[in-house]
């Protein structure tokens, strides 16, 4: 079990105190490699901050982008799920939309739903939601990986 480390003021060793079950030991260790190539562990520190930065990012943008996507399916769930409680008995919101697929006519409740609840400019509004999304992302990965 470590129990303490430290780098001499060079850069050149590595002192690293360990415990075992009864005893103490003191390593010394060379690492005069890794100060003669400082500036490419510096690149590449700096190289996985930034990966780190974009992961980040990037999942921030998926959830911002979910939490959207579940707005919108709860609003639809919730006109869907007020109108299946006006069907007559016997008749599921699956049967209305099979019968319309089927048939090409919906009953006038079905039909008021498609055309004022579930509007046309909604779903435009939320593929252009998912647009813009897919662009932030895509510009920030150009940006940043290039």
């Amino acid at each position: 079990h470590v129990i303490h480390m430290c780098m001499s003021p060079e850069f050149d060793h590595l002192a690293i105190l360990v415990q075992s079950d009864e005893s103490l030991h003191l390593y010394k260790v060379d690492i005069s490699i890794m100060a003669n190539k400082s500036n490419e562990f510096c690149y590449i520190a700096l190289k996985s901050s930034q990966i780190s930065s974009t992961i980040q990012y990037i999942n921030e943008t998926i959830q911002a982008m979910t939490d959207a996507w579940e707005d919108i399916l709860l609003k639809i769930d919730r006109k869907i799920t007020k109108y299946s409680k006006d069907l007559p008995t016997g008749l599921t919101v699956t049967d209305e939309f099979l019968i319309l697929l089927a048939c090409g006519k919906a009953r006038p409740e079905l039909q008021s739903l498609l055309l004022d609840e579930l509007t046309a400019s909604g779903v435009k509004k939320l593929g252009l939601s998912l647009e813009i999304s897919y662009n932030s992302i895509r510009r920030f990965l150009i940006n940043h990986i290039s």
